[in-house]
């Protein structure tokens, strides 16, 4: 009696493949066992992976086929199609050698394959080839799909936090963001993933499971400033599409964030708590100093350039910053509650943007309506498309009444004016011991002053001097380098009319404010005057500079907005009586 051939049969199905041709595994079982019977082939197994794709090799039966071929338990591979065992020429290719090495031939249901001569090797490279253009040609129809969705704000995968789906798009969920926007802040001001982890869990806060990774993979995530990636991986190039979400932060504030995450691979949150921690220059080499251990002094903080091992003490500095601290911590005091959100930007251009979107979307959903009633769109389209719009008119009303609520709660801008242009009549009218008493700066802990100088101020440049005759050093300040996006916000409050540019003449601090109209000037001086005897003068700008200035006690300089732009134009000119 004739030995019949063993075979292994090879059986293979994705998830799409399926749902495409119905080709499952059952159904090529038992068309590969009916051909086996047919040329009376002896099956010495049946291996299967099951939703796998074919774009390499790695699948687990098809491994363990390959290592039972190599041992010679079988002679044939039966598959009901070649694109069932491979779709990649290179794979198909390395193969083919191998069947021939090993003297195992490849056989197909539905397909004239032979491998054992040349002809029948070329006819399965060129299946294959066909087999890998249409995945590459899939591929590519699937990211144009992808990109498209992704631009009109249609992001797939999970949910990020912070986020909430109407629809097909991805919208900012009001109840959670804060929690975000708090845990970027924070993030941006030094605080560390951990840290950050355990101030939200021991505030109870149970939406997630809070811990390092989580603050990790949430300041990662560029979804949270409006844009998203694609294809982040070692492997695939990085691909980014902008501004096609809603935002939960800035960008600016995401940009901070990242620079912060630089600094934080050089540098880490202490025990101790170092005022100018990441802020000081060297000022030998101007590489950042890191923060250093006091060794046998424990009261002081030492900072140490990790180039050239410059060191510098933190109460050289401190002193020589005293008074623009004690200025920064009244700005502090001052805006960062609830007043400077609204000052720091101007709203209007925000609601009037808003509220042309809401016109348009209206229109839109009336367009579609009248096409629908017209015969011109079948119900399924209109639904889904009225659905769209209809989300989009609910978010928009609600910004806008967000926004028209910020405007209507507007803090009058003369209040902060106000306290600081007492503060300054205060200290021309103090000794030198008293005006440290009215210094803010020295009131805060050590954490407060280090969160007030990290969140205002980028870098310090300073040099250093040795005393030779007291064998030590001091240092001078060169440079205040503020924060990038707090230098914005300041301009904003100064274009706002909320904040006054300051001069030093005579070693007095001298406020001129953006241009003003008169009737605004005299509501201003009146409620000055309920504190202070102040003098209002009239003058040209040549007036002011020539005498005036070094005769009176000038605190204030207001131009007048009718008359500024011409030569002869007049200021109001407030002094101490």
């Amino acid at each position: 009696m004739e030995e019949k051939i063993k075979v292994a049969i090879y059986i293979r199905v994705s998830t799409e493949d399926q749902a495409r041709e119905g080709h499952s595994l059952d159904e090529q079982e038992c068309r590969l066992r009916k051909l086996a019977d047919y040329k009376n082939y002896e099956v010495y197994k049946v291996y299967m992976d099951a939703g796998i794709s074919a774009k390499d090799t790695n699948r687990p039966d098809f491994q363990a086929m390959m290592r039972d071929m190599r041992k010679k338990k079988f002679t044939t591979i039966l598959a009901y199609k070649l694109d069932r065992v491979t779709r990649s020429v290179q794979d198909l290719e390395n193969l083919v050698k191998e069947l021939d090495e090993y003297e195992c031939g490849l056989e197909c249901a539905v397909e004239e394959i032979n491998t054992s001569n040349a002809n029948g090797r070329f006819f399965v490279r060129m299946l294959t080839v066909l087999s890998q253009l249409e995945i590459e040609r899939c591929s590519e129809r699937t990211k144009v799909g992808v990109i498209g969705a992704i631009k009109k704000g249609h992001v797939g995968g999970k949910t990020p936090f912070g986020y909430k789906r109407e629809g097909k798009k991805i919208v900012v969920d009001e109840i959670k963001a804060p929690i975000v926007r708090r845990i970027f802040e924070m993030y941006s001001k030094g605080k560390s993933y951990y840290q950050i982890a355990n101030i939200i869990a021991d505030e109870g806060d149970t939406s997630l499971k809070w811990q390092e990774g989580v603050i990790q993979k949430l300041i990662n995530n560029r979804i949270y400033c409006g844009d998203v990636e694609l294809r982040k991986t070692l492997k695939d190039p990085t691909e980014l599409y902008e501004d096609v979400v809603e935002p939960t932060i800035s960008k600016s504030l995401w940009l901070q964030c990242q620079m912060q995450k630089e600094r934080n691979k050089r540098h880490y949150y202490r025990s101790r708590i170092y005022l100018f921690m990441q802020k000081l220059k060297c000022p030998k080499c101007g590489t950042i100093m890191r923060c250093n251990s006091a060794g046998t002094k424990p009261k002081l903080f030492y900072y140490k350039c990790g180039k050239c091992n410059t060191y510098v003490r933190e109460d050289w500095v401190e002193p020589k910053l005293y008074n623009f601290l004690g200025d920064l911590t009244d700005l502090y005091n001052i805006l960062t509650d609830t007043e400077i959100p609204v000052l720091k930007s101007n709203l209007s251009p925000d609601l009037d943007k808003k509220r042309s979107s809401l016109s348009l979307t209206n229109a839109k959903i009336e367009r579609l309506k009248t096409a629908y009633l017209e015969g011109a769109l079948p119900i399924e389209t209109y639904e889904v498309d009225n659905k769209e719009l209809e989300s989009d008119k609910r978010r928009l009303t609600d910004e806008i009444l967000s926004l028209e609520a910020i405007n209507n709660s507007r803090l009058d801008s003369d209040m902060i004016r106000l306290y600081f242009d007492t503060k300054e009549i205060m200290k021309r009218k103090m000794s030198a011991i008293e005006k440290d008493r009215i210094n803010a700066w020295h009131i805060l802990s050590r954490a407060e002053k280090q969160e007030l100088i990290f969140e205002y101020i980028d870098t310090i440049e300073i040099e250093k001097i040795p005393d030779t005759k007291h064998r030590t050093s001091y240092v001078n300040i060169k440079k205040i380098n503020l924060n990038e996006s707090k230098i914005h916000d300041f301009f904003n409050l100064m274009n706002n009319k909320v904040l006054d540019m300051a001069l030093n003449y005579d070693n007095k601090m001298i406020s001129v404010s953006t241009e003003f109209d008169r009737e605004s000037v005299d509501k201003y001086v009146a409620r000055l005057r309920n504190f202070f005897d102040i003098n209002v003068d009239e003058m040209s700008l040549e007036m002011i500079t020539k005498e005036y200035l070094k005769d009176n006690d000038v605190f204030k300089i207001c131009p007048l907005e009718s008359e500024s732009r011409y030569p002869e134009s007049k200021y109001l000119v407030l002094s101490l009586e």
